[in-house]
């Protein structure tokens, strides 16, 4: 059944649920960890970080991943991005110099990570 919202409030409601049905079979994951780290923030992190993870299940709830992470991250390991896209069967989005790709690295604005929001919606 098709409706039509004619008030603003309604239009927004109805751009909101479609988006949020759009993303739901993506994931992006950013500065994202695959296992144990076996460094100092290992600790903060081990309660997920060291799961084993059902990669296959993983992939069989999600029909689309994104993976960014920075060549310098001074808590993930690059290693733990590249095996991450790896597992997950997709690219890496290597992003040169972004740290942990925060506010405090300066990403307050994350190009690359609207452009792959705009790619699912």
């Amino acid at each position: 059944m098709l409706r039509i919202f004619q008030s603003a409030k309604y239009q927004q409601q109805a751009k909101l649920a479609i988006s949020h049905r759009l993303m739901e079979n993506s994931d992006i994951l950013v500065a994202s960890v695959s296992g144990p780290l076996d460094n100092e923030f290992d600790e903060g992190m081990k309660t997920f970080s060291h799961k084993k993870f059902d990669w296959e299940k993983i992939k069989s709830n999600c029909k689309k991943f994104y993976v960014f992470h920075s060549n310098n991250d001074p808590y993930i390991p690059l290693k733990d991005a590249e095996n991450l896209a790896r597992e997950l069967g997709v690219g890496l989005t290597l992003i040169r110099n972004g740290k942990h790709l925060n506010r405090d690295a300066g990403y307050a604005k994350f190009r690359e990570l609207l452009e792959a929001v705009k790619k699912i919606l």
